[in-house]
């Protein structure tokens, strides 16, 4: 009778086994392959290979690359991953914050830079190209405030029908302002999982933006800007593109918001147009002054981060393609100029730059996510602790 013996399970070494191996061999006393291989379980021969190609093993180690993996495995383009990574090195050197789209857009360009014409970058690819060389996302976390949950249903409930039934959604707009650190870099990135990410100094200088938009997304006003000098030295000699205000802390006044809803009024008379307008009770948007054209309602304290469409996610879309912009400024200096650190040219950024930057950022809100933050005040909502919710 004949019993057949399975076949041993051959045992791959990882990159920090190997690393270890290559510590043994030249440790003293020095310990031969042989005993070095029943040390952790593997042929003699296996042992062998790791010492001749000890030089590519310990460049890798210094790489960072990821300690647990048993093989080097190539992508669908060697050549492609080998060029980002030596990007992804230096980009992170100059401490610039790198994600996953923009790692797949500069993934494109070294293919076409390298004749690869077949190359296309997916999420799938991009997860493993991380894992090969142990590269994982960083992200600091901030905090939420509260809001009246209570005075929101309230207004939802009793007044805002009674809006909807005398207005048409195009014709129900809201204006918000927020404040824009214009030259603060996102605050997480994509980094080696033993990099030691630190997020320095935050870049304070700050603008304000005022938005306004109906709730189907078809009219999107002109943003107002409000900074603190009354004429910028970048402005000199140059076209500014958006209205420009000032005061001392570079915030929206009682007196500023004034003539910025008349001039809407005035632009809203010419269209022979009415509307309403809703924005939060704050003091610097007094109730006293006079319109033709516009109707405001005040929203309760409190809710706006609740039932406030451009609070519902139409400004955290502007502010994310902001930082798309500001980064797309980075990414370009890093490829073309001599820059030590993302940040240091972050903070050249001009209110003047900026505000080419609010445009574009503005014009590429989509229409469609205007409307979905709106919906649930046409259709009826539930408040809930994170905003409105379509009644079910």
């Amino acid at each position: 009778m004949s019993f057949n013996t399975p076949p041993r399970k051959r045992v791959e070494l990882t990159l920090a086994d190997k690393v270890k191996v290559i510590q043994l061999l030249n440790s003293v006393p020095k310990m031969s392959q042989t005993e070095v291989g029943k040390k952790f379980g593997v042929s003699t021969s296996q042992v062998c290979r790791v010492n001749q190609n000890r030089e590519a093993i310990l460049k890798q180690w210094e790489s960072n690359s990821n300690p647990n993996r048993k093989r080097k495995r190539e992508g669908k383009s060697g050549d492609v991953e080998e060029a980002l990574w030596r990007w992804f090195v230096n980009a992170r050197w100059k401490d610039c914050p790198l994600n996953g789209p923009i790692l797949m857009e500069k993934a494109k360009q070294l293919a076409a830079g390298l004749g690869v014409h077949d190359f296309e970058p997916t999420e799938g690819w991009l997860g493993r190209w991380k894992k090969r060389h142990n590269v994982k996302f960083f992200r600091a976390h901030g905090e939420k405030k509260d809001a009246d949950t209570q005075s929101a249903e309230d207004w939802v409930r009793d007044v805002l029908p009674t809006i909807l039934e005398e207005y048409d959604s195009e014709d129900v707009y809201n204006c918000d302002e927020t404040g824009l650190l214009y030259r603060a870099l996102p605050r997480g990135t994509l980094a080696q999982k033993t990099e030691k990410v630190s997020g320095g100094k935050k870049a304070m200088d700050r603008i304000s933006v005022m938005f306004c938009c109906n709730m189907t997304g078809t009219d999107k006003l002109t943003p107002l800007v409000i900074g603190k000098s009354q004429t910028p030295r970048c402005f000199r000699g140059q076209r500014v593109p958006l209205p420009w205000e000032n005061n001392k802390k570079a915030w929206m006044t009682g007196v500023i918001f004034k003539k910025w809803v008349q001039n809407v009024d005035e632009e809203m008379g010419r269209r022979r147009k009415k509307i309403v307008l809703l924005l939060d009770n704050c003091t610097a948007h007094p109730h006293d002054i006079p319109l033709s054209n516009i109707r405001l309602v005040f929203l309760p304290a409190n809710t706006t981060s609740l039932i406030q469409p451009l609070d519902q996610g139409i400004i955290r879309n502007f502010k994310a393609l902001y930082r798309s912009e500001i980064m797309k400024r980075v990414l370009h200096a890093i490829d073309n100029e001599n820059i030590d650190s993302a940040q240091k040219f972050a903070k050249k950024t001009t209110v003047l730059d900026a505000l080419f930057m609010v445009r574009e950022s503005w014009k590429s809100v989509k229409q469609e996510t205007i409307k979905n933050c709106s919906a649930g005040l046409k259709h009826g909502v539930k408040v809930t602790t994170s905003g409105i919710k379509p009644s079910q």
